[in-house]
C-alpha cells in the first residue's frame, strides 16, 4: 500500500513538472512573440510619427504663409487705396471739380487736445516753483551752471563762486556774453574747477588770450570748448590743449593760424568735432594736420576762403576719411570740381555735405554727388545746379534733406525727376528758385509723402494750387515758408487750414494778396498743438475778429493781439 502511494505521488510530481515545463515554454514563446511584435509596432509608430510630424509642420507652414499673405495684401490694399484717392484728388484739381468746402484726404493721426495747467501759470510763479528754498548748501553736487547773458555780476562774484563748494563737481559752465568779466575773474574760477568738462564763452568780443590760457592750463579734463564770436584770440591762447578734448568751436576769428591746428591734432587724439567757421587765416596746411585725427566725425570750415582743392586732396588721403560723417565747406570760393570728385569717391561714410555758394563748382561736377553712398543731407544753395544735376543727385534714394535755394537753373522737369527718385524726402528748400511752378510742387507732394518742411520763399509763380496739393497729400507738414509769394491768396490759406493738421510754423511775410482777415483762419490751424504764425506784416501775431475764435486760441496761446495792419510800416502796401 505504501509502495502504491509512493508511485502515485511520484507520477503526480512528474506530471506537475511536465506541466510547469510546458507552461514555461509557452511563456517563452509568448515573450519572444510579444517583443518581436513590440519592435515591429515601434518601427511602424516611428514611421507614422515622422509622417504625422511632417504633415503637421507643413500644415503650420501653410497657416503661417496664409497669415503673412493676408498681412501683405492688407498693407498693399491700404497703399493702393491711398494712391487711388490721391490720384482722384489731383484729377479733380485739374478738372476744377474740387470745391473749397470739400474735406481733404484724411490723415491717420492727429494730435489730441492737451490741457496743461502748469504752463498757464505766470512766469514769476513758475520760477518760484523751480527755485523755492534753494541755497548754497544744496549746491555741493552742482554739475551744470549757465550764466550766459548775465551782466550784473563781476569778478567778485566769480571769487565767491570759487570759494563755495559747488566748483568741486562742476562739469558744465556757460559764460557767454558776460562782457564784464576780466582775466582775473576767469583765473578765480578755473583754479577750483578741476572736473570741468564743458566750457562755453560765445559772443564774447573782448575775450583775450589770458582768459583762455588759464582754463587750458588748469582744466585737464575739458572735453568741449566753444569760443564763437571771439575775434581777439590768437595762437598764443592755444599753446596747450587738454588731452581729453573732443569738441572745439571757433568762429569769426582772423588771427588763428595753422599752427594752432597743428598743436590740436597732436595733443588731442580723441577730437571728434571741429568747428572753425569764418577763420580766414586757415589754409590747406591745416587740412593736412586734420587728416591725422583718427576720431574726427564732424568738420566745419565754412567761409574759410583760403581752402583749395589741394587741401581737400590731402585731407581725404588721411585716416580721418574713414569716420567723417559731416562736412561743411560753405562759401569756400576757391574749391573747384576736383574737390567734389574727391569727396564723392573717398569720403564714403559722409552723411551731410554743405557746398553752398561755392561759385567755382560747375554743373557737371555736381552730378558726382550721386555716387556718394550714404549721403542723406545736402546743401548746394546758390550753386549752378541744373535739371540734369538734380536728377543725378536724386539717384541716391536715401536723400532726406536737400537745400537748393537760389538755384535759378532748376525747372519743373528737374524737380519732377528728383522727386520720383527720392520718396523718403523730408525737408526741401526751394527758396528763390524762380522757374518753379505749381506743376513741380504737384509731383513733389505726390511722390514725397513724408515731407515735414517745405520752403518756397520768393517763388513768384507759386499759387493757391500749390497749397491745395500740399494740404491734400502731405499730412506730416510741420513748417511751411511762403514769404514773398505774391500770388498766394485767401483761398490758399483755407486749404492750409483744412489739411495741415500738424503745422507748427507758417511764414507768410509780404504776401500782398492775403487780406488782413485771413490770418484769423490760419492762426487757428491746430491751435491745440501750438502753431506759430508769421503774419503778412512781418510780426508774429494772431488776428481775430470773432470772440469765439479768440477763446479757441487762448487754450494754447496766452496773448492774442490784433493791430489791423496789412503790411510792415516801412514797406509800401
Amino acid at each position: 500500500m505504501s509502495n502504491w502511494t509512493a508511485c502515485k505521488e511520484k507520477k503526480e510530481g512528474v506530471i506537475a513538472k511536465v506541466l510547469r515545463i510546458q507552461t514555461q515554454r509557452q511563456y517563452k514563446f509568448v515573450y519572444t512573440a510579444f517583443f518581436a511584435w513590440k519592435e515591429w509596432t515601434q518601427q511602424i509608430v516611428d514611421r507614422y510619427a515622422i509622417l504625422h510630424f511632417t504633415a503637421a509642420q507643413q500644415l503650420l507652414d501653410h497657416v503661417w504663409d496664409l497669415q503673412l499673405c493676408k498681412t501683405i495684401f492688407n498693407a498693399w490694399h491700404h497703399v493702393t487705396l491711398e494712391s487711388v484717392q490721391q490720384k482722384e484728388y489731383f484729377d479733380r484739381l485739374e478738372k476744377g471739380e474740387n470745391s473749397e468746402n470739400e474735406e481733404p484726404i484724411p490723415s491717420k493721426n492727429c494730435f489730441p487736445e492737451v490741457h496743461d495747467s502748469i504752463s498757464t501759470l505766470p512766469y514769476k510763479v513758475s520760477v518760484q516753483l523751480n527755485l523755492h528754498e534753494i541755497n548754497h548748501r544744496y549746491l555741493s553736487n552742482l554739475l551744470c551752471l549757465s550764466l550766459a547773458y548775465c551782466r550784473r555780476f563781476t569778478d567778485k562774484g566769480m571769487t565767491y563762486l570759487a570759494q563755495g563748494e559747488c566748483c568741486k563737481n562742476l562739469e558744465h559752465l556757460d559764460l557767454s556774453n558776460c562782457l564784464q568779466l576780466t582775466p582775473e575773474g576767469f583765473m578765480q574760477i578755473f583754479n577750483k574747477c578741476d572736473n570741468l568738462k564743458v566750457f562755453i564763452v560765445d559772443e564774447f568780443p573782448t575775450l583775450t588770450d589770458q582768459c583762455i590760457q588759464s582754463i587750458l592750463l588748469h582744466c585737464s579734463k575739458l572735453e568741449h570748448i566753444s569760443f564763437l564770436g571771439s575775434p581777439l584770440l590768437t595762437d598764443a591762447a592755444f599753446q596747450k590743449f587738454p588731452k581729453a578734448l573732443k569738441i572745439i568751436k571757433l568762429e569769426g576769428n582772423n588771427r588763428i593760424s595753422d599752427m594752432s591746428i597743428k598743436l590740436l591734432s597732436r595733443m588731442c587724439p580723441n577730437v571728434s568735432h571741429i568747428y572753425l567757421a569764418d577763420c580766414q587765416r586757415l589754409t590747406d596746411i591745416c587740412l593736412r594736420y586734420l587728416a591725422t585725427c583718427k576720431q574726427l566725425t564732424i568738420l566745419n570750415l565754412a567761409e574759410c576762403i583760403n581752402i583749395t582743392d589741394a587741401g581737400i586732396r590731402s585731407f581725404s588721403d588721411g585716416i580721418c576719411a574713414i569716420k567723417l560723417r559731416e562736412l561743411n565747406l560753405s562759401n569756400c570760393v576757391h574749391l573747384g570740381d576736383m574737390s567734389l570728385i574727391i569727396i564723392s569717391k573717398k569720403l564714403q561714410n559722409l552723411t551731410y555735405l554743405s557746398l553752398s555758394f561755392c561759385d567755382n563748382i560747375s554743373e557737371s561736377s555736381l552730378e558726382a554727388l550721386g555716387q556718394a553712398p550714404n549721403l542723406i543731407s545736402l546743401d548746394i544753395s546758390g550753386s549752378s545746379c541744373s535739371d540734369q544735376s538734380i536728377s543725378a543727385i536724386g539717384k541716391r534714394a536715401r536723400m532726406k534733406n536737400i537745400n537748393i535755394s537760389q538755384c535759378t537753373n532748376i525747372t519743373d522737369l528737374g524737380l519732377q525727376k528728383f522727386a520720383k527718385q527720392c520718396p523718403g524726402l523730408e525737408q526741401i528748400d526751394l527758396s528763390h528758385c524762380l522757374q518753379i511752378t505749381d506743376v513741380a510742387i504737384k509731383n513733389l507732394a505726390f511722390c514725397c509723402r513724408l515731407l515735414s518742411c517745405v520752403k518756397l520763399s520768393g517763388c513768384k509763380f507759386i499759387t493757391d494750387l500749390t497749397l491745395q496739393y500740399l494740404s491734400g497729400v502731405c499730412h506730416y507738414l510741420v513748417q511751411l515758408d511762403l514769404n514773398g509769394c505774391s500770388l498766394i491768396t485767401d483761398k490758399g490759406m483755407k486749404y492750409v487750414q483744412k489739411g495741415c493738421n500738424w503745422l507748427r510754423i507758417l511764414n507768410i511775410l509780404y504776401c500782398k494778396s492775403i487780406s488782413k482777415n485771413v490770418p484769423e483762419a490760419a492762426c487757428i490751424i491746430n491751435s491745440r498743438s501750438g502753431l506759430g504764425l508769421l503774419a503778412s506784416d512781418g510780426s508774429r501775431k494772431e488776428l481775430t475778429n470773432s470772440r469765439s475764435i479768440v477763446q479757441k486760441m487762448k487754450r494754447s496761446i496766452d496773448t492774442v493781439n490784433y493791430n489791423g495792419e496789412e503790411c510792415h510800416p516801412s514797406l509800401e502796401c
